[in-house]
């Protein structure tokens, strides 16, 4: 059994450059993520005893995205979640959030860590924490799906983080 992504298809990748971790989303609707390791040391260590395969999704995963200190990871799939995985904890799927009537092309985390958005097919961009399960605002009013090219976060009263879409 091959345990690398050379052979499935795979549709994004996301690196931490904090945590050293490289995660990405494949069309089997499986996550792996690995660890940087010292070219000295990837060499010599097999990739199956490094690598991490989070299971959970029912279609392609289109997007992923760390949280700042690689503790915590999002993805988000064809089957219209975006789920929260602990990698703390050996890669758990902590919540899967639900609420998109389509697939989700893309998921963002916000630098403070408990805000990310995420933008689908089904012509919305969702604003959401981690604490709760439905999104705190719903983007909605868009003429075809949205695919955010990028999400950019900025800063206001010192704590508050706020979305930038550009589409």
């Amino acid at each position: 059994m091959c345990v690398c992504c050379c052979c499935y298809s795979v549709c994004c990748a996301t690196i931490n450059t904090k945590s050293m971790q490289c995660a990405c989303g494949l069309a089997d609707s499986s996550v792996h993520v690995w660890p940087h390791l010292p070219s000295s040391e990837c060499a010599a260590t097999p990739t199956s005893q490094v690598r991490r395969r989070l299971i959970g999704h029912s279609g392609p995963v289109y997007s992923t995205s760390f949280n700042a200190n690689g503790s915590f990871l999002l993805s988000s799939s064809e089957d219209c979640s975006v789920r929260l995985w602990d990698l703390q904890q050996g890669g758990v799927c902590a919540v899967s959030y639900q609420g998109h009537s389509y697939p989700v092309w893309d998921v963002c985390f916000s630098p403070i860590d408990s805000n990310f958005v995420s933008a689908g097919m089904d012509r919305t961009v969702r604003l959401w924490t981690t604490n709760l399960t439905f999104p705190l605002r719903i983007f909605a009013g868009h003429f075809s799906h949205v695919n955010v090219s990028m999400i950019n976060w900025y800063q206001t009263f010192k704590t508050l983080y706020a979305p930038i879409i550009s589409f």
